[in-house]
């Protein structure tokens, strides 16, 4: 199985993030080959009904926007009116699965706003706050969700985890 992540970036963001496009075209493969390779993944892979027809290639959809875009979505899908970093979509959240060779996992929606801002905010590059986000949208879509701090702690686990391997 592979996971092929294509994107779109929202108008008004396109100037912004133009520097920042090839690395993070180039860490895309990377990402999606790195989710693949941890254990915790491979475990949910394996128990999961949603792979249960073994798709050779699962797709996901990224969109970059801005924090007035996100926040509208927020406000409509999650009921909180303020901006956030990252927003995922699942596609496949029905009972029943569809026997194809090609599984649309969803959509990660990423605030080029927030992801500038909390670079700047940790201490570190944009490149290594896209990868946090983009893994964080995708566990997400993968049904790995932090409600409890015992989660919470889960999931930063296999995203840093996952973060050191794409960018060392």
């Amino acid at each position: 199985m592979k996971i092929t992540i294509s994107y779109s970036v929202c108008d008004s963001e396109i100037e912004k993030i133009e520097q920042l496009l090839p690395e993070m075209e180039n860490v895309l493969s990377d990402v999606s080959s790195e989710i693949l390779k941890n254990k915790d993944i491979k475990a949910y892979i394996k128990t999961s009904s949603l792979f249960d027809n073994c798709p050779k290639e699962v797709i996901i959809d990224l969109y970059i926007t801005n924090n007035d875009e996100i926040q509208a979505l927020n406000s409509e899908y999650r009921g909180k009116d303020v901006p956030t970093d990252v927003l995922s979509f699942a596609m496949q959240e029905a009972e029943e699965t569809i026997m194809l060779p090609v599984l649309h996992l969803g959509e990660i929606i990423i605030s080029l706003d927030k992801l500038v801002e909390q670079a700047k905010a940790n201490g570190h590059n944009e490149l290594n706050e896209f990868v946090f986000l983009l893994v964080h949208g995708i566990l997400h879509l993968f049904g790995v969700h932090h409600e409890t701090d015992e989660a919470y702690q889960y999931i930063m686990s296999i995203q840093n985890d996952i973060l050191t391997k794409v960018l060392s």
